[in-house]
């Protein structure tokens, strides 16, 4: 059965809407139309901790958090500290002071599911075209400028969306899976080579053992790139399953391709608005 894969939340307190979150309630209705099915939650971010998990407690419904580690040992994964610049700036103003970096590339609709706008469209193939060292030394540069604040940076940031120590022992405590999902999220990790995965992977796992005193044996891949020197590595560590972000996939080995849909599309199954 495919699994339903989860990231953000909002609360309208801490944790402000932003796109493809999802409210307590929204959450609520989204497991009740699918009381069977795993519930894999991805990169061990703060708000499901704050949203989700009060709704899965009162539910008693199980999950998995697959988790990012990077960020206690300040290496942190810079996908969601990038994330949350892009809604406290405001998309429209975001987009605006990344293009004074770069320059807008034409648009291609097609490359995208139906919710991106233009201006969505246009950041995304700009990022992706750029050398990882360029992207990042311009986020770096607007975070660093976000309201005139030299205490902003992307280790600062991330302590505060990302899961502590502390969080993970808590959801392992309180009956839930805490697996893998790499240490720093690379988004390219089937392009890594053997040894670096490998560092990724194993840094992971003692981090998440450490914290939990549980030898975690899930793990899902960070957007959804892997190969098979991945599924050797995750295999080698004691990981049974693993989760990719879809439903397609070769299912060479099934139990380390589980199929996952995204919490938006589960919503559209099921007849839910968000």
């Amino acid at each position: 059965m495919t699994a339903i894969m989860f990231h953000h939340f909002h609360d309208n307190k801490t944790w402000k809407p932003s796109q493809g979150s999802l409210s307590a309630e929204q959450f609520k209705q989204l497991l009740e139309a699918n009381p069977h099915v795993d519930l894999v939650f991805d990169d061990g971010l703060k708000c499901q901790l704050d949203v989700a998990v009060p709704v899965l407690k009162d539910l008693g419904r199980k999950a998995i958090f697959c988790v990012t580690t990077g960020h206690f040992e300040d290496t942190p994964a810079t996908v969601e500290p990038y994330r949350w610049l892009r809604h406290e700036l405001g998309l429209e103003e975001f987009y605006r002071q990344f293009h004074n970096f770069v320059v807008r590339p034409s648009d291609n609709p097609d490359a995208f599911p139906d919710f991106y706008t233009k201006a969505d469209r246009q950041f995304q193939l700009a990022r992706d075209s750029m050398k990882k060292k360029s992207y990042n030394s311009i986020m770096k540069t607007m975070i660093k400028g976000y309201r005139n604040d030299a205490k902003n940076n992307i280790q600062t940031i991330a302590k505060q969306v990302y899961l502590s120590k502390l969080d993970l022992q808590n959801l392992s405590q309180m009956g839930f899976e805490v697996g893998l999902h790499s240490h720093t999220h690379p988004m390219n990790m089937a392009d890594l080579t053997a040894s670096e995965q490998r560092t990724e992977w194993m840094s992971n796992y003692d981090w998440v053992y450490s914290c939990t005193d549980v030898k975690p044996t899930v793990a899902s891949y960070p957007s959804n790139s892997y190969n098979g020197v991945t599924m050797a590595i995750l295999k080698r560590e004691g990981i049974t399953k693993a989760y990719r972000a879809d439903e397609e996939g070769h299912r060479r080995l099934k139990r380390m391709e589980l199929p996952r849909i995204d919490h938006h599309e589960a919503c559209i199954r099921a007849g839910i608005k968000i």
